[in-house]
């Protein structure tokens, strides 16, 4: 992945070049509407405002209060995450493990965000039954799908080693001691 990035970023620098060279030639053809919209959006923006910028951050948390509050899965992944943050505790991953963590669950929320917000937009521009709208909100909850996988793979692939590691260190001080594996569980967290 980060050599797929990496390639990327060298086609891009290499043929930006070019791209600009082209467009001498080939000036982008905007209509004078287009133009009138462009200088009435930058004419008019509003000013800079803490107050303005602290309403954006207020719609922004009733936006996921609303997703908490009417998405099922949205609360599954509460659960998710908190189990994973859980494990990720008890197992005392380091900070590379945590990032790729937290990396995979950002991604599933930013996932299940979109697709409620698709869902209704969908709701609201098509309120009756149709079939193209059913099979785009069936993709949108697709895309949803296959990042909560990604994510239960990326949990398994960065957990599984600190599992068992885990298990074996207490495994072995279970056999030494007579105390219940809980009690050797936290006599060995705090030493």
């Amino acid at each position: 992945m980060v050599c797929c990035a990496f390639i990327t970023l060298v086609l891009a620098g290499l043929l930006w070049p070019i791209r600009k060279f082209i467009a001498l030639f080939n000036p982008p053809k905007i209509s004078a509407m287009e133009w009138q919209l462009c200088a009435a959006n930058t004419n008019n923006a509003p000013k800079f405002s803490i107050s303005s910028r602290t309403q954006s951050v207020r719609y922004a948390l009733d936006g996921l209060s609303f997703v908490l509050r009417s998405e099922h899965n949205a609360r599954i992944h509460v659960g998710a995450a908190m189990f994973v943050g859980a494990i990720g505790l008890l197992l005392n991953i380091n900070a590379s493990d945590w990032l790729i963590l937290i990396l995979a669950i950002i991604s599933v929320w930013f996932a299940e965000t979109i697709n409620t917000a698709f869902e209704y937009l969908c709701d609201v521009v098509s309120p009756e039954k149709n079939e193209s709208v059913r099979k785009a909100k069936d993709i949108a909850a697709g895309a949803v799908l296959i990042t909560a996988l990604g994510a239960v793979v990326i949990g398994a692939i960065v957990l599984a080693p600190n599992m068992s590691e885990f298990y074996s260190n207490h495994q072995h001080a279970s056999q030494n001691s007579q105390l219940p594996f809980y009690l050797v569980l936290c006599s060995s967290r705090s030493s």
